[in-house]
Formats: C-alpha cells, structure tokens, sequence
C-alpha cells in the first residue's frame, strides 16, 4: 500500500521535473537506502527509469549518508576547513594575531558553522573533529601560551 501511494506521488513530480528541465532527466535524482522498511518499496521508477541509489548525497550544502549521521559532513567540512588554515598560515605575511583571528572568522568559522541545525553532531567524536580545526589554528598562531595538560 506505501509502496503505491510513494509510486502515485512520484508519478505526479514526474511531469513537472521535465518541463522544468530538472529531476530525473538531468540525472538530479538520487536516492538514500535508509532503513528495512524503505527497502521493500525498491524498484521505484521515475519517468520508466530507476534513481541511482548512494550512500551518501550532498542537499543545500550538507552531506546526508545513508545512516542518517553527520560523520560524512564533519569529515568534508573539516577536511576543507584543514585546507583553509593552511592557506592562511601560507598566504597571509602578517603573523599578527588580530588579523589572523579576522581571517579565521571570516574563512573557517562560517564553513564549520553552515546549517548546523541540520547536521548537529550529537557524538562526542563528531563534536571532536570539529572542535580540532580550532585548536589546530590556535596553536599555529605566535606568541599565544596554550594552556599544558593541567590547565594552567
């Protein structure tokens, strides 16, 4: 009964998509297998065609895997946020914290911050990861004491 009702709705975008010049013809169709229930309503077609199914597909900037977890987000958001620090550390002649705060704020903080509504890490190693690009960049910048081990 799903099954029909998904196949029904489906149907009814198909037509839209194609005198939009979106959707299944260009290829911008995907989809997520996400638990046992959704896998018995496989094959489902669009305009004849079955979507390509992936583990993974990136919507509005954020990547969604086939479990649901931002790990494949924080992992591209911070691979690129690692690539960034290096750019400005290499880029940038002033070893003047200020501005290299400003460059911080202005370069890395929005990457890590984008659509965190949707994508809130809720496990401690996802919230790690993040929080590591921060402390990579404060330990790259002169004349700053980190605090040892003990906190002071």
């Amino acid at each position: 009964m799903q099954k029909l009702v998904l196949m029904m709705k489906l149907n009814v975008l198909v037509p839209h998509s194609v005198v939009s010049s979106t959707g299944p013809i260009r290829g911008n169709c995907k989809s997520l297998s996400q638990s046992v229930v959704f896998d018995s309503l496989k094959p489902f077609l669009l305009n004849g065609i079955p979507p390509p199914v992936h583990q993974s597909v990136r919507d509005l900037g954020v990547i969604v895997n086939d479990s649901l977890t931002p790990y494949s987000h924080i992992a591209k958001i911070t691979a690129t946020a690692y690539q960034r620090i290096n750019l400005i550390f290499r880029c940038f002649v002033s070893r003047d914290v200020p501005t290299l705060f400003r460059a911080y704020t202005t370069y890395i903080r929005p990457l890590l911050e984008y659509n965190t509504v949707v994508w809130s890490p809720s496990l401690e190693c996802d919230i790690c990861n993040v929080e590591k690009v921060q402390r990579k960049f404060t330990k790259r910048l002169p004349n700053i004491a980190m605090p040892n081990a003990e906190g002071t």
